[in-house]
């Protein structure tokens, strides 16, 4: 089960609940570093020649590591069936979404209390749930990338876990 992307989104939702109680937590990881057999690893090296790859939880945690900010920021509202977290260093706020649906992709807006977004960049996984990651296939391991036009809504695909990096314009 762990090398499935199912096992990915489920990694997904308790990395944001280490992100929303940061105050408490000061070290947290889901996996191993490394090894050659056992799932609990986040990177896999296969013996004797074939190419290390990284588990589902590793993809997962290396997106957040690379858009994340310094200071916890509360979100007070989001579609059924997500959980978000948000943080954000000066003018970037950055929201780790999971959309929890199995097979329902859901459009969402962004909005921020008394600031406007200036612009905006989705960082996602969106694998079947069902799918497998059990070799180096690096079509799968590395997220897709858009631009987010803050005037519309941005599509989550079903079982997806996304970054977003908003840029707001200043007070």
């Amino acid at each position: 089960m762990l090398s499935t992307w199912a096992a990915g989104v489920a990694n997904a939702r308790i990395l944001n609940v280490h992100e929303r109680n940061g105050d408490l937590l000061k070290i947290a990881t889901l996996a191993d570093f490394c090894g050659t057999r056992w799932q609990n690893n986040a990177i896999m090296i296969p013996v004797p020649e074939r190419k290390s790859f990284m588990m589902p939880v590793a993809m997962v945690m290396s997106l957040y590591r690379r858009h994340s900010g310094k200071e916890g920021v509360e979100v007070t509202a989001t579609p059924d069936g997500f959980d978000v977290a948000a943080s954000r260093t000066g003018d970037r706020v950055f929201l780790h979404v999971v959309n929890t649906h199995r097979a329902q992709s859901v459009k969402s807006a962004f909005q921020i209390q008394g600031r406007r977004i200036a612009e905006g960049r989705v960082h996602w996984f969106d694998l079947d749930p069902e799918f497998e990651v059990f070799e180096y296939r690096p079509e799968h391991t590395f997220p897709r990338e858009g631009r987010l036009d803050p005037r519309t809504a941005w599509i989550f695909p079903a079982a997806s876990v996304s970054a977003v990096e908003l840029t707001i314009e200043p007070a």
